[in-house]
Formats: C-alpha cells, sequence, structure tokens
C-alpha cells in the first residue's frame, strides 16, 4: 500500500526552524543589471533568474529584498545548484535541499521515503522552477539529455569501512 503525504504549509515546522542554522549567500541582484541569455522563474512574488552556458549552471540570482523563509530557501537551493548541470539539478536539486534543511539530528514524524512535497509547498514551487528551466533549456536549445549519470565519486573512507558497519550507517 503506497501513500503520499502532501503538505499545505508553505514550509513545514522544523524545515522553518532548521532555517535558522544555516546562512547562505543572498543571490539578490538589483534588477536592470545587463544580463542575457537567461532563464526566469517567479515563485510567488519572487523572480528568480538561472544562467546556463554548456548544460551548467553558471550563474543565479532573485530580485527579492525582502527577508523571508522563501528567499532563504531560493538561497539555500542556489548554493546547492550552482555550478551543477541543469538536468542535475532538476532531477535532484530539490532533494539535497530537503536533506540538507532536514539536518540528521531531527526526528522526522514521517515514515518511510521522504519526497521534497513533504516540506511544504515552498520545496515544490522550486522543485516546479528548476523543472521548468531545465525543459525551457531543452526546447531552446533544441537538445536531449541521456539519462542522468552524475554519480558521486565513493569515499575511500566508505570503501575501507567493514560491511557491518556500512549497515549500521545506513540504518541511523
Amino acid at each position: 500500500h503506497i501513500s503520499l503525504f502532501k503538505n499545505d504549509e508553505p514550509l513545514k515546522l522544523h524545515y522553518k526552524k532548521n532555517l535558522t542554522f544555516f546562512n547562505p549567500k543572498d543571490f539578490y541582484l538589483e534588477p536592470g543589471k545587463n544580463e542575457k541569455d537567461f532563464f526566469k522563474q517567479k515563485i510567488d512574488k519572487i523572480n528568480i533568474f538561472i544562467k546556463i552556458e554548456n548544460n551548467i549552471i553558471i550563474k543565479l540570482w532573485h530580485d527579492s529584498k525582502s527577508d523571508s523563509d522563501l528567499k532563504m530557501l531560493i538561497n539555500l537551493f542556489f548554493e546547492i545548484i550552482l555550478n551543477k548541470n541543469i538536468q542535475e539539478a532538476a532531477d535532484h536539486g530539490i532533494i539535497y535541499l530537503e536533506d540538507k534543511l532536514r539536518l540528521k539530528n531531527t526526528k522526522n514524524s514521517i515514515n518511510g521515503i521522504i519526497l521534497p512535497m513533504q516540506a511544504g509547498l515552498y520545496f515544490n514551487k522550486l522543485n516546479d522552477s528548476i523543472r521548468n528551466v531545465f525543459k525551457d533549456y531543452k526546447m531552446k536549445k533544441k537538445i536531449e539529455f541521456d539519462i542522468n549519470k552524475n554519480y558521486f565519486d565513493i569515499s575511500e573512507d566508505w570503501k575501507n569501512l567493514e560491511l557491518n558497519k556500512k549497515m549500521k550507517k545506513i540504518n541511523e
């Protein structure tokens, strides 16, 4: 039996609390700068801008001067996806953001696999935005992407760990 839990709050409470542990770079840029060839999306009242060259996100900015949970989330998300392949950002960026904000010492009230939609509406909106940018980028460049193969290298520490210790870490 599969059931999906969707949160209608902008940001679930423990994610909101965990935002206070971060101090990301502010990607605000004064509107009207002479940037060209970028993709634009709007999330609530905040415009976000993404510049991509050779499939890599090379510059990100938004137009929000006001401090808010959404602005903080956008700034954290931008730190994660900057210099990433647009496909990787669209496929996994929101998952990385949710994982970062969840914090390992926070007991989660959701059993099973945690999807970004469970963290709040802002996660959905960010996810929709980056996926729309990816779709627009593919159409504009008239390219198709193969299966996403941006795999992380396995650390030497992990390779040298005994199987029972690996299993313990996985199940933590």
